[in-house]
């Protein structure tokens, strides 16, 4: 746990995710890590960046 404190900042609590979309970038960082705090946090900050960016993810796979 120390090494993920050490590369994540801190996630805004302030911010209100759209369940359906952190339930999809659960998902989809679950790919990544079997660590589902550290799966949840990086979809948190994708999310901060972009409200709608696992949606957007998906349509471009979807046109490969």
């Amino acid at each position: 746990m120390k090494t993920f404190k050490k590369w994540f900042k801190p996630v805004n609590k302030k911010i209100k995710y759209d369940v359906s979309e952190l339930k999809q970038g659960d998902k989809v960082e679950k790919e990544h890590t079997t660590d589902e705090d550290v799966a949840d946090t990086i979809a948190k900050h994708h999310l901060a960046e972009d409200p709608k960016y696992y949606t957007k993810l998906k349509k471009i796979h979807k046109e490969k």
